[in-house]
Protein backbone atom coordinates (compact mmCIF):
# COMPACT_ATOMS: atom_id res chain seq x y z
CA UNK A 1 0.00 0.00 0.00
CA UNK A 2 1.17 3.37 -0.50
CA UNK A 3 2.25 6.07 2.03
CA UNK A 4 -0.40 8.61 2.71
CA UNK A 5 1.95 11.53 1.71
CA UNK A 6 2.37 9.67 -1.76
CA UNK A 7 -1.48 9.09 -1.49
CA UNK A 8 -2.22 12.23 -1.03
CA UNK A 9 -0.06 14.14 -3.67
CA UNK A 10 -1.55 11.09 -6.19
CA UNK A 11 -5.19 12.33 -5.69
CA UNK A 12 -4.17 15.82 -5.48
CA UNK A 13 -3.97 15.36 -9.39
CA UNK A 14 -7.51 14.19 -9.64
CA UNK A 15 -9.07 17.53 -11.47
CA UNK A 16 -11.94 15.38 -13.48
CA UNK A 17 -14.43 13.12 -12.96
CA UNK A 18 -14.04 9.43 -14.54
CA UNK A 19 -16.07 9.93 -17.72
CA UNK A 20 -15.34 8.18 -20.74
CA UNK A 21 -12.12 6.92 -19.05
CA UNK A 22 -10.55 3.19 -19.66
CA UNK A 23 -8.17 2.81 -17.41
CA UNK A 24 -6.04 0.31 -15.39
CA UNK A 25 -7.64 0.33 -12.10
CA UNK A 26 -4.72 -1.49 -10.07
CA UNK A 27 -2.95 2.10 -8.91
CA UNK A 28 -6.96 3.04 -7.62
CA UNK A 29 -7.03 -0.36 -6.11
CA UNK A 30 -3.74 0.37 -3.77
CA UNK A 31 -4.90 3.58 -3.24
CA UNK A 32 -8.00 2.49 -1.85
CA UNK A 33 -7.17 -1.02 -0.21
CA UNK A 34 -7.32 0.19 3.43
CA UNK A 35 -10.87 0.08 5.24
CA UNK A 36 -10.66 3.68 6.05
CA UNK A 37 -11.35 4.44 1.88
CA UNK A 38 -14.45 5.52 0.56
CA UNK A 39 -16.01 5.61 -2.35
CA UNK A 40 -15.71 9.55 -2.93
CA UNK A 41 -11.63 8.19 -1.94
CA UNK A 42 -11.71 5.74 -5.17
CA UNK A 43 -13.66 8.06 -7.62
CA UNK A 44 -10.85 10.88 -6.95
CA UNK A 45 -8.18 7.99 -7.63
CA UNK A 46 -9.40 6.85 -10.88
CA UNK A 47 -10.27 10.58 -11.82
CA UNK A 48 -6.34 11.09 -10.93
CA UNK A 49 -5.81 8.22 -13.20
CA UNK A 50 -7.44 8.47 -16.06
CA UNK A 51 -6.84 12.84 -16.48
CA UNK A 52 -2.95 12.16 -15.54
CA UNK A 53 -1.94 9.06 -16.71
CA UNK A 54 1.19 8.60 -19.64
CA UNK A 55 1.75 5.71 -21.81
CA UNK A 56 4.53 2.93 -20.93
CA UNK A 57 5.69 1.88 -23.79
CA UNK A 58 8.58 -1.41 -24.31
CA UNK A 59 9.97 -1.43 -27.80
CA UNK A 60 7.60 1.04 -29.73
CA UNK A 61 4.58 -0.66 -28.12
CA UNK A 62 2.34 0.48 -25.00
CA UNK A 63 2.52 -2.57 -22.17
CA UNK A 64 0.27 -0.05 -20.23
CA UNK A 65 -0.09 3.07 -17.79
CA UNK A 66 1.68 5.11 -15.06
CA UNK A 67 0.73 7.91 -13.09
CA UNK A 68 3.94 10.28 -12.20
CA UNK A 69 3.45 13.19 -9.94
CA UNK A 70 5.01 15.41 -11.64
CA UNK A 71 5.32 14.51 -15.02
CA UNK A 72 1.83 14.22 -15.06
CA UNK A 73 1.15 18.01 -14.23
CA UNK A 74 3.21 19.20 -17.47
CA UNK A 75 -0.07 20.64 -19.70
CA UNK A 76 -0.27 20.49 -23.54
CA UNK A 77 0.20 22.68 -26.08
CA UNK A 78 0.23 21.27 -29.95
CA UNK A 79 3.86 22.95 -30.13
CA UNK A 80 5.68 21.57 -26.84
CA UNK A 81 8.80 22.80 -25.30
CA UNK A 82 9.67 19.22 -24.07
CA UNK A 83 9.51 15.72 -24.35
CA UNK A 84 9.03 12.77 -22.06
CA UNK A 85 10.90 9.17 -22.53
CA UNK A 86 11.75 6.08 -20.57
CA UNK A 87 15.15 5.50 -18.73
CA UNK A 88 17.74 3.20 -20.32
CA UNK A 89 18.07 0.72 -17.07
CA UNK A 90 14.32 1.05 -16.17
CA UNK A 91 11.82 1.21 -18.75
CA UNK A 92 8.48 2.07 -16.40
CA UNK A 93 10.34 5.00 -14.99
CA UNK A 94 10.13 8.55 -16.68
CA UNK A 95 12.08 11.92 -17.64
CA UNK A 96 11.41 15.18 -18.96
CA UNK A 97 13.85 16.85 -21.71
CA UNK A 98 13.46 20.06 -23.21
CA UNK A 99 12.86 19.81 -27.40
CA UNK A 100 14.02 23.14 -28.01
CA UNK A 101 15.36 26.20 -26.04
CA UNK A 102 13.14 27.31 -23.71
CA UNK A 103 13.17 30.54 -21.88
CA UNK A 104 13.43 31.78 -18.06
CA UNK A 105 9.78 31.40 -16.65
CA UNK A 106 8.41 30.02 -19.53
CA UNK A 107 5.81 26.93 -18.97
CA UNK A 108 7.14 23.42 -19.65
CA UNK A 109 4.54 21.82 -21.75
CA UNK A 110 4.41 18.26 -23.72
CA UNK A 111 2.41 17.07 -26.39
CA UNK A 112 -0.84 14.91 -25.39
CA UNK A 113 -1.67 13.17 -29.05
CA UNK A 114 0.05 10.21 -30.30
CA UNK A 115 2.78 9.59 -32.77
CA UNK A 116 -0.40 8.77 -35.25
CA UNK A 117 -1.67 12.30 -34.93
CA UNK A 118 1.21 14.08 -35.56
CA UNK A 119 0.28 15.87 -38.75
CA UNK A 120 -3.61 16.72 -37.81
CA UNK A 121 -4.66 20.40 -38.86
CA UNK A 122 -6.17 22.45 -35.68
CA UNK A 123 -10.02 21.91 -36.15
CA UNK A 124 -8.87 17.90 -36.30
CA UNK A 125 -6.31 18.38 -33.10
CA UNK A 126 -9.20 20.46 -31.11
CA UNK A 127 -11.69 17.64 -31.73
CA UNK A 128 -9.47 14.64 -30.99
CA UNK A 129 -8.19 16.65 -27.44
CA UNK A 130 -11.67 17.51 -26.49
CA UNK A 131 -12.88 13.68 -27.24
CA UNK A 132 -9.90 12.11 -25.00
CA UNK A 133 -8.80 15.03 -22.62
CA UNK A 134 -12.14 16.88 -22.36
CA UNK A 135 -11.09 19.96 -22.75
CA UNK A 136 -10.79 22.98 -25.70
CA UNK A 137 -6.97 23.65 -26.95
CA UNK A 138 -5.93 27.08 -26.57
CA UNK A 139 -2.42 26.27 -27.16
CA UNK A 140 0.12 28.84 -28.88
CA UNK A 141 -0.29 27.16 -32.48
CA UNK A 142 -4.00 26.41 -32.25
CA UNK A 143 -4.56 30.09 -31.28
CA UNK A 144 -1.90 31.56 -33.62
CA UNK A 145 -2.99 34.30 -36.44
CA UNK A 146 -0.94 31.93 -38.79
CA UNK A 147 -3.01 28.64 -38.18
CA UNK A 148 -4.43 28.43 -41.40
CA UNK A 149 -1.29 28.43 -43.15
CA UNK A 150 0.28 25.86 -40.77
CA UNK A 151 -2.97 23.83 -41.27
CA UNK A 152 -2.16 23.60 -44.80
CA UNK A 153 1.52 22.83 -44.18
CA UNK A 154 0.33 20.26 -42.41
CA UNK A 155 -1.87 18.74 -44.43
CA UNK A 156 0.61 18.79 -47.42
CA UNK A 157 3.26 17.33 -44.89
CA UNK A 158 0.22 14.17 -44.22
CA UNK A 159 -0.60 13.58 -47.85
CA UNK A 160 3.45 13.31 -48.72
CA UNK A 161 3.53 10.55 -45.94
CA UNK A 162 0.67 8.37 -47.01
CA UNK A 163 1.83 8.66 -50.66
CA UNK A 164 5.68 7.76 -50.11
CA UNK A 165 4.20 3.74 -49.32
CA UNK A 166 2.33 4.12 -52.91
CA UNK A 167 5.33 5.05 -54.65
CA UNK A 168 7.36 2.34 -52.95
CA UNK A 169 4.39 -0.65 -53.31
CA UNK A 170 4.96 0.37 -57.29
CA UNK A 171 8.67 0.33 -57.06
CA UNK A 172 9.01 3.96 -58.24
CA UNK A 173 11.93 4.48 -55.86
CA UNK A 174 12.40 7.89 -57.89
CA UNK A 175 8.71 8.89 -56.72
CA UNK A 176 9.38 8.09 -52.95
CA UNK A 177 12.80 10.32 -52.72
CA UNK A 178 11.34 13.05 -54.21
CA UNK A 179 8.05 13.10 -51.91
CA UNK A 180 10.42 12.28 -48.90
CA UNK A 181 12.58 15.31 -50.03
CA UNK A 182 9.81 17.89 -49.90
CA UNK A 183 8.61 16.90 -46.77
CA UNK A 184 11.76 17.23 -45.09
CA UNK A 185 12.12 20.31 -46.50
CA UNK A 186 8.38 21.33 -45.26
CA UNK A 187 9.30 20.52 -42.28
CA UNK A 188 12.70 22.34 -42.04
CA UNK A 189 10.47 24.89 -42.30
CA UNK A 190 8.36 24.64 -39.96
CA UNK A 191 9.49 25.47 -36.00
CA UNK A 192 6.14 23.29 -34.70
CA UNK A 193 7.33 20.32 -36.56
CA UNK A 194 11.03 20.25 -36.56
CA UNK A 195 11.07 17.57 -33.67
CA UNK A 196 9.84 14.95 -36.70
CA UNK A 197 12.61 15.79 -38.85
CA UNK A 198 15.01 13.27 -37.24
CA UNK A 199 12.51 10.61 -38.32
CA UNK A 200 11.90 12.54 -41.77
CA UNK A 201 15.33 12.31 -43.05
CA UNK A 202 15.94 8.60 -41.66
CA UNK A 203 13.08 7.87 -44.14
CA UNK A 204 14.56 9.70 -46.48
CA UNK A 205 18.21 7.99 -45.83
CA UNK A 206 16.69 4.25 -46.06
CA UNK A 207 14.96 5.22 -49.65
CA UNK A 208 17.99 6.68 -50.55
CA UNK A 209 19.71 3.02 -49.82
CA UNK A 210 17.17 1.31 -51.68
CA UNK A 211 18.02 4.18 -54.67
CA UNK A 212 21.63 3.38 -54.55
CA UNK A 213 20.99 -0.57 -54.67
CA UNK A 214 18.96 0.14 -57.81
CA UNK A 215 20.96 2.69 -59.67
CA UNK A 216 23.65 0.01 -60.09
CA UNK A 217 20.93 -2.22 -62.14
CA UNK A 218 18.73 0.44 -64.27
CA UNK A 219 20.82 4.32 -63.09
CA UNK A 220 18.67 7.17 -63.09
CA UNK A 221 16.70 9.32 -64.85
CA UNK A 222 16.54 12.69 -62.54
CA UNK A 223 19.72 14.29 -61.70
CA UNK A 224 18.61 15.37 -58.65
CA UNK A 225 17.72 11.88 -57.60
CA UNK A 226 21.35 10.78 -58.36
CA UNK A 227 22.58 13.27 -56.65
CA UNK A 228 21.01 12.71 -53.45
CA UNK A 229 22.15 9.06 -53.75
CA UNK A 230 25.52 10.40 -53.49
CA UNK A 231 25.06 12.29 -50.87
CA UNK A 232 22.69 9.88 -48.86
CA UNK A 233 24.97 9.38 -45.55
CA UNK A 234 24.78 13.29 -45.04
CA UNK A 235 20.61 12.53 -44.25
CA UNK A 236 21.85 9.97 -41.98
CA UNK A 237 24.12 11.64 -40.28
CA UNK A 238 21.89 14.75 -40.02
CA UNK A 239 19.34 12.40 -38.51
CA UNK A 240 21.92 10.96 -35.70
CA UNK A 241 23.06 13.85 -34.53
CA UNK A 242 19.24 15.32 -33.87
CA UNK A 243 18.51 12.19 -32.11
CA UNK A 244 21.49 12.07 -30.09
CA UNK A 245 20.93 16.00 -29.09
CA UNK A 246 17.62 15.16 -27.36
CA UNK A 247 19.20 12.43 -25.55
CA UNK A 248 15.82 10.93 -25.01
CA UNK A 249 15.60 7.09 -24.98
CA UNK A 250 13.05 6.71 -27.14
CA UNK A 251 14.79 8.51 -29.90
CA UNK A 252 17.99 6.55 -29.34
CA UNK A 253 16.12 3.20 -29.61
CA UNK A 254 14.08 4.23 -32.58
CA UNK A 255 17.44 5.49 -34.84
CA UNK A 256 18.82 1.80 -33.55
CA UNK A 257 16.12 -0.07 -34.37
CA UNK A 258 16.02 1.68 -37.87
CA UNK A 259 19.60 0.85 -38.76
CA UNK A 260 19.25 -2.75 -37.60
CA UNK A 261 16.28 -3.86 -40.18
CA UNK A 262 17.89 -1.94 -42.93
CA UNK A 263 21.39 -4.15 -42.04
CA UNK A 264 19.32 -6.84 -41.50
CA UNK A 265 17.53 -6.23 -45.10
CA UNK A 266 20.88 -5.52 -46.66
CA UNK A 267 20.76 -2.12 -47.57
CA UNK A 268 23.38 -1.12 -45.73
CA UNK A 269 25.35 -3.42 -48.61
CA UNK A 270 24.60 -0.24 -50.87
CA UNK A 271 27.53 1.29 -48.96
CA UNK A 272 25.37 2.67 -45.47
CA UNK A 273 27.01 3.35 -42.39
CA UNK A 274 26.50 0.79 -39.53
CA UNK A 275 26.72 3.42 -36.97
CA UNK A 276 24.91 2.57 -33.79
CA UNK A 277 23.79 5.12 -30.26
CA UNK A 278 25.44 4.29 -27.23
Amino acid sequence: MLEREKRKKILALAGATLEAASVDASLALELTSDSSSDNEEWKKAMGAFSRNCIAVNWEGKKVGSGLYITNSRINHSCSPNTECSYLKDKRTSKEVRAIRNIKKGEELLGDYMTDGESFLITSQRRKQLMQTWKFHCECSLCSSDHAQENDALRERVKKLYDVIPIFQAREDIQGAANAALERCNIIEKCDDMKRYLPGAYLELYNILLVAAMQKSYFGFDDALIASLVERREDYREKAYELFKRTKLMTRKDYYNKMMRQLAMLGYLAAGGSNKLMS
